[in-house]
């Protein structure tokens, strides 16, 4: 004998249920809404993540291989870094700023003939070094971090990358030989730099170009040739040469030949 009997009601309640038409006030109830899964993120982390650990006492920040390339070449940027530690696997570092940094800048250094590129985390961003790049990596405030990068940075610091097949470096100077003739005067190009603006001025000036090109020796201010030793100060007399009609006591003493101050009649 049946331990339970269904009457209509029931039975096409629980025909519902197995056919998921249930009357919206039973859905409503039974139904539990589907939760996003939690993740482990330290398997998952963006590049430069900033974290602050309790373990390790200070902030630590996770950095994968190759996430900086600079002027065309990969820069480790763990190099000097310590290894985060404890529960952290392998890629998390130590970040060596103060506990209490409103920010985390990362600091690149471009190589030159003698030294590689280079890269450095500070808590704030360096000034006036033109060899170096600061990027914002994270902002801070108290224990929650903003990220600023979440990805692989590619950094390039040349002033110049291509013109006419040049790179680097670039020097915009006038050329003296190169000049053009108006109603007989003759005018030379000129360069002029605004510093302040980062703006580079080509003209044209009635004034050659100096040519450092011409210079017999160094620019010895300190010494000069004949009449001209009345406006030294101190008066350096010793470096005059008189074999050029000077009034020194030095003949034939040309290492204090001052193109600068050359006398026209020598």
């Amino acid at each position: 004998m049946a331990a339970y009997v269904l009457g209509e009601a029931s039975a096409r309640f629980l025909r519902g249920l197995m056919r998921d038409r249930r009357p919206p006030a039973a859905a409503a109830v039974s139904r539990r809404d589907g939760q996003p899964m939690a993740m482990q993120g330290d398997d998952f982390a963006a590049p430069y993540e900033v974290r602050w650990a309790t373990s390790a006492d200070g902030w630590i920040i996770w950095l994968p291989a190759e996430a900086l390339v600079l002027d065309g070449a990969p820069v480790d940027v763990s190099e000097g870094l310590d290894a985060a530690g404890g529960a952290y696997p392998e890629g998390w570092y130590k970040l060596g700023i103060p506990a209490d940094a409103s920010s985390v800048y990362l600091v690149a250094t471009r190589g030159d003939e003698g030294t590689s590129p280079s890269a450095r985390f500070e808590a704030a961003a360096p000034e006036g070094d033109l060899d170096e790049v600061a990027v914002l990596i994270a902002s801070i405030s108290g224990r929650k971090v903003r990220q600023t990068v979440a990805s692989a940075l590619v950094i390039s610091t040349a002033g110049v990358t291509s013109l006419n097949a040049l790179a680097g470096d670039l020097a915009i100077e006038a050329d003296d030989t190169q000049y053009v003739s108006i109603d007989g005067e003759d005018f030379y190009a000129a360069v002029r730099v605004d510093r302040d603006r980062g703006v580079i001025y080509v003209g044209l000036s009635s004034t050659p170009p100096e040519d450092a090109d011409d210079d017999d020796g160094y620019c010895n201010r300190i010494s000069c040739d004949g009449d001209d030793a009345e406006d030294i100060d101190p008066e350096n007399r010793i470096s005059i040469d008189k074999t050029d009609g000077g009034q020194g006591d030095a003949d034939g003493n040309e290492i204090s030949r001052d193109p600068c101050n050359y006398n026209e009649e020598s």
